[in-house]
């Protein structure tokens, strides 16, 4: 699924409390979702928990025995430029195609521009999955205003429903109190 290590013990219990309930009642109903091909656009600030309510949301499609991948806007886009293939056979974009649920996080509004190498990988890969009706949740620090700013972005800007993330800085807080554990163990 390519979750990066330091999200695997992301729980429920750590959404961001602005969206818990939506997370929770998504999990409890994810099958029907699932056949719906209903997926989100979670949008907030940089730290707000984005990712990890997708981890959430991801780590129980798998318990359905779901195939899932999740991958950053950063790594698709590399492996778009290496044409990287997944397990031998399909590209990482056709596998990102045709999984159950994909999650792609961390898209800014400097993938979004059309003249940024695999942005016509991006929208092919997203009407691809709208069209199937296939689960696509996108994490991203832009709002919607931002998204169909973008022309190639705006036809399936408004089948994602928004899912705005409201909350602290999270890993700003996480880098203060790791400094803090840091400074007391040298006794400062």
């Amino acid at each position: 699924m390519n979750i990066p290590p330091h999200m695997w013990g992301y729980r429920l219990s750590k959404v961001t409390e602005s969206i818990r309930p939506v997370v929770s009642d998504y999990c409890d109903h994810l099958k029907k979702y699932w056949r719906d091909g209903e997926g989100f656009y979670i949008s907030g600030l940089a730290g707000a928990g984005k990712t990890g309510a997708a981890v959430v949301i991801l780590r129980c499609a798998r318990t359905h025995n779901l195939s899932c991948t999740f991958i950053t806007m950063t790594d698709l886009r590399e492996c778009v430029r290496g044409k990287v293939a997944h397990n031998g056979e399909l590209s990482v974009l056709d596998r990102c195609k045709t999984v159950d649920f994909f999650v792609l996080d961390s898209l800014c509004v400097e993938d979004a521009k059309d003249l940024v190498f695999g942005a016509h990988a991006l929208r092919g890969l997203l009407e691809s999955r709208i069209q199937a009706g296939r689960v696509t949740l996108i994490t991203s620090s832009m709002s919607r205003e931002q998204l169909v700013a973008f022309p190639y972005l705006k036809d399936w800007a408004h089948k994602l429903p928004m899912l705005p993330v409201e909350g602290p800085n999270r890993n700003t807080t996480r880098a203060s109190e790791r400094e803090s554990s840091i400074l007391k163990l040298m006794g400062k």
